[in-house]
């Protein structure tokens, strides 16, 4: 978890909060955050990168459908 902090903190650093590479860290350390059973931190990070996924990827890109997935068996994007 410590690495994927500051691996996503560098990466948005470096790229700035709308960048790919920032959501695909946020969705790898809310995937970490899911194992330990901090769903709502999860469920944030999760959020965070549909959003910049949509934008930068588009709906039909397959990192989308994966948030959704996530975001789904959290509980939805409420």
């Amino acid at each position: 978890r410590d690495l994927l902090e500051a691996s996503l903190a560098l990466t948005e650093q470096h790229f700035g909060s709308g960048h790919p590479e920032v959501a695909g860290r946020q969705n790898n350390l809310a995937l970490v955050y899911q194992d330990l059973g901090d769903y709502a931190r999860a469920k944030a990070l999760f959020k965070q990168a549909l959003s910049v996924w949509l934008k930068t990827l588009g709906e039909g890109h397959p990192y989308v459908a994966t948030a959704r997935r996530h975001l789904e068996a959290l509980g939805g994007a409420d």
